[in-house]
């Protein structure tokens, strides 16, 4: 609840103490704390994707969630690569198959390291607000993405 209220430095000493529990096997709470890096000035890119892939270790590579947090922490981390291949598997896992918020965001980060910044500002403009808004909603990420490359297209 720390992070939805966008107290992240809170909710990250939270989720610290519980990761320093040898027994902390949750995946959920890896999965949080690899999210929460993303929201930092100056994310941990190398412990964000340590996280993830032990969020994913717990859980199999069967979590939908967690599949699709490794993909936006290799996305922002510009290892696009690693994140198409995790975002894939989020995407398979799912009935639908269809593209959600978080995949639209991982599709703008890969956009952007590729040198595509019209396309990435696409992506991150179909990211939907949620209506529960919370703190650690991905839009939130896609709107600092977006003022980013608007800052780029005033400097050119």
């Amino acid at each position: 609840w720390l992070a939805d209220a966008g107290r992240f430095d809170r909710a990250r000493e939270l989720l610290k103490a519980e990761l320093d529990n040898e027994n902390s096997r949750s995946s959920i709470i890896h999965t949080d704390s690899a999210l929460m890096e993303l929201f930092r000035d100056d994310p941990d890119h190398d412990a964000a994707i340590a996280l993830g892939q032990r969020a994913n270790q717990l859980s199999n590579y069967g979590g939908v969630l967690s599949l699709q947090t490794l993909a936006s922490v290799f996305a922002d981390a510009g290892r696009t690569a690693e994140a198409r291949s995790h975002l894939l598997l989020a995407v398979s896992q799912r009935r639908d198959n269809k593209v959600d918020d978080d995949d639209w965001y991982v599709l703008g980060r890969m956009a952007e390291h590729y040198g595509m910044p019209e396309l990435a500002a696409d992506c991150f403009t179909r990211v939907e607000k949620s209506k529960l808004l919370l703190g650690r909603d991905v839009w939130h990420l896609a709107q600092r993405r977006l003022k980013v490359l608007a800052g780029d297209q005033a400097e050119k």
